[in-house]
């Protein structure tokens, strides 16, 4: 197993975003409230160093499955170890005895906290997310609907990595709603609206097709969940929301 030139007091999550089980563990740690340092081995064209990231994962512990997760150097293991050893002690005893403070700040966030009873989110367009162009958006700007499309994937699936809740099972939709990442989310999905984007549909295949519209849902999805009021309570009246 190859060495480590990670420092000594640092806990260490190999992750990919999607995994249900690094969602769990990350939010276990964060509840601990345990700093520790992430390391996305997801496999993307985005990032040339993900296979490199995983060779090193594969020589440290012999395979490539995710999560797994190291304590000053040392391996604890996947998911389950992870939660038996947070249960039986084990954990904090080598957080204790590497020197690291389970009481310290939380990893920073993207997260901002709710004012008032209803969350406001800035920059959020109320009037649909389709039919808005933000500031940075040129109409005429020419974008790779592959790409946009690719972009607002990974964002997706690491949007609900952040929020997932602790046991894995839900989603915390009370935080999201209040979070830039959903800001950041939302303006990127505007520009499921460019007309370069649409123009290209026709080229794309029949696959890649389904896919750019299972984004447009999931953008009107969170966009009408989360950035805008609730619609009517009387089922008759839900016809014009």
């Amino acid at each position: 197993m190859a060495a480590s030139s990670t420092p000594t007091n640092t806990v260490e999550v190999y992750s990919s975003s999607g995994c249900r089980y690094c969602a769990i563990a990350k939010a276990t740690l964060k509840e601990l409230r345990v700093p520790f340092t992430e390391i996305d081995v997801t496999e993307t064209d985005a990032d040339p160093a993900s296979a490199a990231k995983r060779k090193t994962l594969s020589e440290r512990v012999g395979r490539t499955s995710v999560p797994q997760i190291f304590v000053a150097g040392q391996h604890i293991g996947g998911c389950d170890q992870l939660l038996a050893a947070v249960n039986d002690g084990s954990f904090a005893q080598r957080l204790s005895a590497a020197g690291i403070a389970a009481d310290a700040p939380a990893p920073e966030s993207a997260t901002v906290e709710a004012q008032g009873d209803a969350p406001t989110i800035e920059l959020a367009p109320k009037e649909g997310i389709l039919n808005y162009h933000h500031a940075q958006s040129n109409p005429d700007e020419e974008l790779d609907v592959a790409a946009v499309a690719l972009d607002l994937q990974g964002q997706t699936l690491k949007l609900f990595d952040e929020f997932v809740t602790a046991d894995g099972r839900g989603v915390d939709f009370a935080r999201m709603a209040s979070s830039r990442a959903l800001v950041s989310y939302l303006t990127a999905a505007a520009r499921l609206s460019c007309p370069s984007v649409l123009k290209g549909l026709a080229d794309m295949s029949r696959d890649a097709r389904a896919a750019f519209w299972i984004n447009v849902y999931n953008a009107l999805v969170l966009h009408g969940g989360l950035a805008v009021p609730p619609g009517p309570s009387d089922p008759t009246a839900r016809g014009p929301f």
